[in-house]
């Protein structure tokens, strides 16, 4: 096989909302998502070519540019050979930038880990596919939300997967990284000091979620999957299933068997009951409950 069709599927969230467990069971799947991932199996490629801050915020990216982007990330993904020269521009220019400034907010991803990722990059060809049968291609990285309209336009066979968790857990999480890349294109504010951070991430947490759903539904059923962790955690064979059916495949009972035991319930859940709520503003509780979940009171 030199070349993977039937693709992408982007699995997307914020950040912290169990997105690693749907890569894992879309590897599980026969899913190509990479060969460059992180612990959390996030796709670097993409990280390298589309996670950068100043780009988004100077408005340097325009319809065409993205496109270019996406183009150099289906080729190296797939197999294809041949960059444009467009297309190796973008690539150089990404790389550059990562050098001198990163792509987390505390400056992380400088210097030798842009080249690292070059150097992956160079070294996929339609080779690496020889002998393995994928039933499709994708990749897990939660910032690919930032262009779902984008890609898609792009992809003809785009397909869309986005994980919620419960955001009053997730506004205690030490997982704080979109809100803080990213809160100015939500219209939410930084926090000024630790004690404002778990309203503030509820507040990111309804303005994305909400924006991204929205986004979903005029995309269609075909192409966006809403998908809940808590619930994939707790009645697996439901959530799974629908996975499977949105992709349109149709596993062995070993493989799916072998999923059913990938989703486990963290320890974290139900972390916020033991906070004062009265920190959170009421909309940002409204979106929450609108979205279906509830929020008890202990404290």
């Amino acid at each position: 096989m030199s070349e993977i069709d039937n693709g992408p599927v982007v699995v997307a969230g914020v950040c912290g909302s169990g997105t690693r467990v749907v890569a894992d069971i879309l590897a599980e799947l026969g899913f190509f998502i990479g060969n460059d991932l992180n612990s959390a199996k996030d796709n670097l490629l993409f990280t390298l070519l589309f996670k950068r801050p100043k780009w988004y915020y100077e408005n340097n990216q325009d319809s065409e540019t993205i496109n270019t982007g996406l183009s150099l990330l289906q080729k190296v993904m797939t197999g294809k050979q041949g960059l444009s020269k467009q297309e190796l521009g973008f690539l150089l220019t990404a790389v550059g930038s990562k050098v001198f400034i990163g792509h987390q907010y505390e400056g992380r991803g400088r210097g030798i880990w842009p080249l690292k990722r070059l150097k992956k990059i160079l070294g996929m060809g339609p080779e690496k596919y020889k002998d393995i049968s994928y039933v499709g291609w994708g990749w897990k990285e939660p910032h690919s939300l930032l262009l779902i309209r984008q890609m898609n336009c792009y992809f003809d066979s785009f397909r869309y997967i986005h994980v919620l968790r419960h955001g009053l857990d997730m506004a205690f999480s030490d997982n704080q990284e979109q809100l803080h890349l990213w809160g100015r294109l939500f219209g939410v504010e930084q926090p000024r000091n630790q004690s404002e951070l778990p309203a503030i991430s509820l507040r990111f947490w309804a303005r994305v979620n909400r924006d991204i759903i929205q986004i979903g539904e005029e995309m269609g059923p075909e192409r966006f999957l809403l998908v809940d962790f808590d619930e994939l955690c707790s009645a697996p064979y439901e959530s799974v299933q629908r996975i499977i059916s949105f992709l349109d495949i149709k596993p062995n009972e070993e493989a799916v068997q072998r999923i059913l035991k990938i989703p486990k319930r963290p320890a974290s859940k139900g972390r916020y009951q033991n906070h004062d709520l009265n920190q959170f503003a009421a909309d940002d509780l409204a979106v929450l409950e609108q979205l279906g979940f509830p929020v008890v009171r202990k404290v």
